[in-house]
């Protein structure tokens, strides 16, 4: 049997109030307890207004036509027309890698829990390998759907990483590395494909 994360995209009417935000975190804790062939349990919370807001288009219009598959309430996407693959779009669905990189590496340093560590470390390492795709080729036609195709479309731009980006697709499955190894190098390439850009 395989094992995968899984990402839940909850849209709610308003801006989540601190009880809301606790409750959301129970589930999502008893999910991932009751569910042990779930590696990760994520919940990326949005509001209605935000996903209307002209400015998200490119974030929250993309993000819910492509990646999304409503399983209640009114689905979002059909408000949406199919998106062309643009390096725009890509660096509004990843433009915060720096940040939540930075974050995965002071998690990792902090954290004493060897599987929570684990959990942190392949967390870090799928986020690094999908914001590669902010580095795209302007004239690509198409979308990197699996980590794999991230990782191909990356080295057909930088074969030169290939070593770096090889690293991540192994610790995103079977994270073994030493945790300030990692950390080491989740900081080398973020600030990599920040001089990129």
């Amino acid at each position: 049997m395989g094992r995968s994360d899984l990402d839940v995209t909850l849209i709610l009417t308003r801006e989540p109030t601190l009880q809301d935000n606790q409750a959301i975190e129970s589930v999502r804790l008893s999910l991932e307890s009751r569910h042990p062939e779930v590696t990760k349990v994520d919940f990326d919370v949005g509001y209605l207004a935000d996903v209307h807001a002209p400015e998200n288009l490119c974030k929250w219009g993309f993000w819910l036509k492509h990646h999304c598959r409503c399983v209640y309430g009114n689905d979002l996407s059909n408000q949406f027309a199919l998106f062309k693959p643009s390096r725009l779009i890509a660096r509004a669905v990843n433009g915060d890698f720096p940040d939540v990189l930075a974050a995965y590496a002071q998690s990792i340093e902090a954290e004493k829990n060897d599987i929570l560590t684990e959990r942190l470390k392949r967390g870090a390492s799928r986020k690094l390998i999908r914001a590669t795709n902010v580095l795209r080729l302007v004239d690509a036609l198409s979308w990197p759907e699996s980590l794999e195709e991230h990782v191909d479309h990356f080295l057909v731009i930088y074969p030169e990483m290939q070593p770096q980006i090889a690293f991540f697709l192994c610790q995103q499955q079977v994270s073994d590395s030493d945790q300030g190894d990692f950390v080491e190098w989740l900081r080398f390439f973020s600030a990599w494909m920040q001089r990129q850009i």
